[in-house]
């Protein structure tokens, strides 16, 4: 995997509520106009989806959805891959021993699907855990 970009790059953060997913959209909808100026809606579809699902895993899971801890998000454009990553306070987790929300056991539960999703529409996925702290690192292909 390669590094997360320092140039085209955007950092912000937020505090880990669910009330902010809609800010949090907003926020990915004017970095990439910012970025890379006009994307077509059905890439802008997916981008929301892997933004939303990878901040609300570090609101609810990372931070607890505490509503006072803060955790970044930052979305870079390295072309033709729109990098993003969250930063989140968890103890850390290995996507791999999540179980598989596509298998019969898991169909009918409430959770287990946002890694799935973020996963599948990946070019690139790493999750680091540095001791006080999530990084979940994401790259999307978007040919424009």
């Amino acid at each position: 995997m390669r590094e997360f970009p320092t140039e085209n790059r955007i950092d912000t953060s937020f505090h880990s509520d669910s009330k902010v997913l809609p800010q949090i959209e907003a926020f990915v909808r004017d970095a990439v106009v910012r970025l890379i100026g006009t994307v077509p809606d059905e890439h802008l579809y997916n981008v929301f989806l892997v933004a939303t699902e990878a901040a609300n895993n570090a609101i609810v899971h990372g931070n607890k959805a505490d509503g006072v801890s803060e955790f970044n998000f930052s979305i870079a454009w390295d072309s033709p891959l729109l990098w993003m990553q969250t930063k989140d306070n968890g103890a850390g987790f290995n996507p791999d021993e999540l179980p598989d929300p596509t298998s019969p056991e898991n169909l009918l539960s409430a959770g287990g699907r946002g890694i799935f999703l973020i996963k599948s529409f990946c070019e690139e996925f790493t999750v680091i855990h540095n001791g006080s702290h999530n990084i979940v690192t994401m790259a999307l292909r978007l040919e424009l």
